[in-house]
């Protein structure tokens, strides 16, 4: 990769550039295995499974499925919470070449049709709570599904209701039972899918992101030297991440960096704050990775200045921008400060970050990672690059970048072209190559000609002391186009007007910024990862 003005910026230990083995996950995790076979792989509430156990059971579900008759590029939905199973599912997906689909085991009928049918995957492997849900869609005749693979503590019939069709209902224990122990007699390459990866849609339809091995081994790549190297030598990732597994920055931020580092994952099945903090207590993490609202949560508790938290070398934030002051009052109880990184669904994780032992400046998402480029393209003209300092839409090009939507050539075109992809996000980059991020292409309100930035009004409302939370969206207008509407949670015991709101904006923000409409609200509406969900805001509107 050639020199770029952020190379300058980089802690001494980190190059601008990797050279890659292309190794797959596989290929990382069985090393680790190897090297490290008493190492805990796992901890889950108090038991621990080691590397060489986890393989194993790995090798035996894989040869399982196989010997129910999934074989190579099939695609294999996995629907769980963080439990072993689920980690385990992914490991035997990655050894026998099946791709793996994650998927949120919360989602409703209609949800799980779609990802059925779109990924047309004839294999899932599911929670038993789920069981309901996936024997009506299978009902309908829709999906291509042949096998059901049930997660449950309990012993169930499984027993297929009328309907349903010719599906077998299996026991997850039994598949792992019968597998053989032996590891899957099947190469996979390190440009074979393994990730399946449904970006939210929370502006539409789901869309699968191909990512493949290489993908992910380019992410955890710069992952691991990004955040790992306060680490001493002879440490190895102990990482906690609240974050559903699910979601590309639990998977890749677990899953991936334990198979690469030979890291511990401290498991969680309840991502609640009071279960964080017992786990942070009882099992002391040298990673914590996090979401903006749950590190917020964790620092309202009113435990959490008690807590021991020395162990932690690095507080990981992604999944969306950290609101002014939350770092600084992280720093102020801890003395340590958040480090937050910024990546899309089909970057498989990060591509930028604030690097380490550097001094981040306010605002920013930090530096683009090694052998990532990144520019900053004209809203008007998406074909030219705009001077730094001037807003446009961020793009980025790398060996993270996906290869494409799954069966959607026309919207893959639409978002990759020459392998640069455009993020839909909207900022600009200063002269050291630190990037700024303005608002969601999608989410930009425009209020009489004007381009209003939500992200903008909701950090002003955020550092109001009565306010918890604030959302903003643009609400149908046929005098302006579009009018400002926010969305308000008070903290406990406080009262504002909407009157109140309006005067405070007005004296941080410019006329056309200021909300027009204020609602206030008990809760936001979240999407998986802690995200306010704009979508079922505006249809509340």
């Amino acid at each position: 990769m050639e020199p770029r003005e952020w190379h300058k910026q980089y802690p001494g230990e980190i190059p601008p550039s990797f050279e890659y083995p292309h190794f797959t996950m596989k290929q990382y995790f069985n090393e680790s295995a190897r090297r490290y076979p008493n190492r805990p792989f796992l901890v889950f509430h108090d038991a621990v499974i080691t590397f060489e156990e986890a393989n194993a059971f790995a090798r035996k579900l894989a040869n399982g499925l196989m010997a129910q008759g999934c074989k190579k590029r099939d695609r294999v939905v996995i629907a769980a919470n963080n439990i072993p199973e689920f980690v385990i599912a992914i490991q035997a997906c990655y050894k026998f070449g099946g791709i793996a689909v994650p998927t949120n085991p919360r989602y409703t009928t209609r949800e799980l049709e779609y990802i059925l049918k779109d990924s047309q995957a004839e294999t899932i492997i599911i929670i038993d709570t789920m069981l309901k849900k996936v024997l009506e869609v299978c009902g309908g005749g829709q999906v291509a599904i042949k096998r059901i693979v049930v997660i449950s503590e309990q012993k169930i019939e499984l027993t297929v209701q009328q309907g349903a069709g010719c599906v077998d209902l299996l026991s997850y224990d039994e598949v792992v039972f019968n597998g053989e122990s032996t590891e899957p007699a099947v190469e996979v390459f390190s440009n074979d899918c393994a990730l399946l990866q449904y970006t939210g849609g929370t502006t539409g339809i789901p869309k699968g992101c191909v990512l493949t091995q290489s993908n992910l081994e380019a992410t955890v790549f710069g992952w691991f030297s990004w955040y790992t190297h306060p680490l001493a030598s002879d440490e190895y990732p102990v990482i906690l991440c609240p974050v559903p597994l699910y979601h590309i920055y639990g998977l890749v931020g677990n899953i991936s960096l334990a198979n690469y580092a030979g890291g511990t994952i401290l498991l969680m099945d309840s991502l609640a704050a009071d279960d964080v903090l017992c786990t942070l207590a009882k099992h002391p993490p040298n990673l914590l990775c996090v979401v903006p609202y749950a590190l917020i949560f964790l620092l309202n508790h009113p435990a959490f200045p008690y807590i021991d938290i020395s162990s932690i070398k690095v507080i990981g934030v992604g999944g969306d921008s950290l609101p002014k002051g939350v770092s600084t009052e992280l720093e102020r109880i801890t003395g340590k400060r958040a480090v937050v990184g910024y990546g899309l669904t089909e970057t498989a994780g990060s591509v930028c970050g604030q690097p380490i032992g550097v001094e981040a400046k306010e605002g920013s998402i930090g530096l683009p990672l090694p052998d990532v480029d990144a520019r900053i393209m004209s809203l008007e003209d998406p074909g030219t690059e705009v001077p730094c300092g001037q807003l446009g839409e961020l793009v980025v090009k790398g060996p993270q970048v996906m290869t494409g939507y799954w069966g959607q050539p026309e919207e893959t075109a639409l978002v990759l072209k020459d392998g640069w992809l455009s993020t839909g996000d909207i900022g600009y980059r200063d002269k050291e190559g630190w990037i700024f991020l303005k608002d969601r292409k999608k989410d930009m309100i425009i209020h009489s000609g004007f381009n209003v930035y939500p992200k903008e009004i909701d950090e002003v409302l955020s550092a109001h002391p009565a306010i918890q939370d604030a959302c903003t969206i643009g609400i149908p207008s046929t005098e302006k186009g579009e009018t400002v509407k926010s969305f308000i949670v008070l903290n406990p015991g406080e009262k504002l007007s909407a009157e109140e709101v309006m005067d405070y904006c007005h004296r941080y923000l410019v006329g056309y910024k200021v909300p027009k409409v204020v609602e206030f609200i008990d809760q936001l509406p979240k999407t998986a990862v802690g995200k306010p969900n704009r979508v079922a805001l505006r249809q509340r509107s």
